[in-house]
């Protein structure tokens, strides 16, 4: 039996570098018939055009620095006006992000059911992973090792009080990100229809 989402959803992955957000917020957005938003992919998108905002971009994706709150914020919350369900891959990742999409869910979608998803990967597996997607995706975002070293600094300072914000509010759901693509999207399944 296929599952069924009976309200609006709002699903949030969340991971380090290379955990595997981005490949299981698409197979469960194919799986649910929902649609799926990357705010990284969205960023590059912008970096890749000739603007000030695109240079500002670009200075902090080669850093492997986060971009302002604002920015992120006003990107997600375009997404959410369309209305219906919603996957995030990599959003929010910091605790000013999750108070401004909790502000905003509150605005646009006060009766949805959210999930925090974590995939939780240790990071001798993602610095492996990582070195294996340079080869298989080449994205310049992997090469660099010294902005690489910095996102896992950022995750890792970032990582326990945005898990412990979302399980205060009950939306914290920690799938082990550990084994083959599959055995994790039935995790992550698992982990979001069983509410």
């Amino acid at each position: 039996m296929k599952p069924q989402i009976k309200k609006r959803q709002i699903i949030m992955f969340y991971g380090g570098p290379g955990s595997g957000k981005g490949t299981q917020a698409k197979l469960l957005a194919k799986k649910l018939k929902a649609p799926f938003f990357s705010v990284g992919e969205e960023l590059r998108k912008i970096a890749s055009k000739n603007t000030a905002l695109a240079r500002q971009v670009n200075k902090l994706i080669d850093k492997g620095s986060f971009v302002p709150n604002y920015i992120s914020g006003a990107i997600v919350a375009t997404q959410l006006k369309k209305g219906g369900n919603l996957i995030f891959d990599g959003y929010p990742r910091n605790i000013g992000q999750a108070y401004d999409l909790n502000r905003l869910l509150g605005k646009m979608a006060p009766n949805a059911s959210s999930y925090f998803v974590f995939l939780d990967v240790p990071v001798g597996e993602l610095k492996k992973r990582l070195k294996a997607r340079i080869v298989k995706e080449g994205r310049d975002d992997d090469r660099d090792l010294e902005a690489m070293n910095q996102r896992f600094k950022i995750f890792n300072e970032k990582r326990g009080r945005l898990l412990d914000y979302f399980a205060g509010k009950g939306w914290l759901q920690t799938v082990d990100g550990i084994g083959s693509i599959e055995q994790v999207h039935k995790r992550v399944l698992q982990a979001v229809t069983r509410h």
